[in-house]
């Protein structure tokens, strides 16, 4: 699964079986809520890449970022 767009402002859940990419040619912006964790689950590789950054805002207990392979932020 791959998202791309000038920017990408996400939140809730995003889940692949293989590789998942978000990229973005400003700015990742990742936020959840003090209720509601971010999830972020791949079975290959999880890359984040913003050109301008990346920025992860994590209230909630149980906001994840997991991989079976590399999980990279550029």
């Amino acid at each position: 699964l791959t998202l791309v767009g000038d920017r990408l402002d996400l939140q809730g859940s995003l889940q692949a079986g293989g590789n998942l990419t978000l990229q973005a040619q400003d700015t990742v912006t990742i936020r959840d809520t003090a209720t509601t964790p971010f999830l972020a689950r791949s079975g290959g590789d999880l890359i984040i890449q913003g050109s301008n950054g990346i920025d992860i805002l994590a209230l909630a207990n149980g906001s994840t970022f997991a991989s079976r392979g590399n999980l990279n932020l550029i």
